[in-house]
């Protein structure tokens, strides 16, 4: 599949975490070579990896869409090292670009270059809670 490809399922899935697109992309690709000996099976595949992707996207999509503010969660006296998200849990993240970051009041997320990404770095209220992040600086996005 070319760059092009990935880049577009890419943004049509952007609220789906990216270990997920990545996994889900791969699986696809290594149907795509039975594509000469079995083309239904590679049909059948990509429809059911669509309707999976599209599923995981509208679920995700809702977290953000509903009233209730979204934060970057901080960690506490490292203003570039920021939450993230991953399939086991937590980890830290570090990025100069947002180091200033930090210590505001809202960021809007035309200052981070990277917005396709945003939901593994994003929390709501419930999440920083249930993570234990209540102590950490957190800042609102504004979209």
């Amino acid at each position: 599949m070319s760059p092009e490809w990935i880049e577009k399922q890419n943004e049509r899935y952007r609220y789906v975490t990216e270990y997920n697109r990545d996994d889900a992309i791969d699986w696809l690709n290594s149907y795509y070579e039975h594509d000469e000996d079995n083309r239904d099976l590679v049909i059948d595949a990509a429809n059911v990896i669509r309707e999976l992707l599209e599923e995981a996207n509208r679920n995700s999509q809702e977290r953000f869409s509903r009233e209730q503010p979204v934060y970057m969660v901080f960690v506490p006296h490292t203003p570039d090292c920021y939450y993230l998200r991953f399939e086991y849990g937590l980890m830290i993240s570090k990025d100069k670009e947002i180091a200033g970051l930090a210590y505001s009041n809202f960021i809007n997320v035309s200052d981070i270059k990277r917005e396709s990404n945003l939901v593994d770095c994003l929390f709501t209220m419930a999440e920083i809670k249930y993570w234990g992040l209540e102590d950490c600086n957190r800042v609102q996005i504004e979209w």
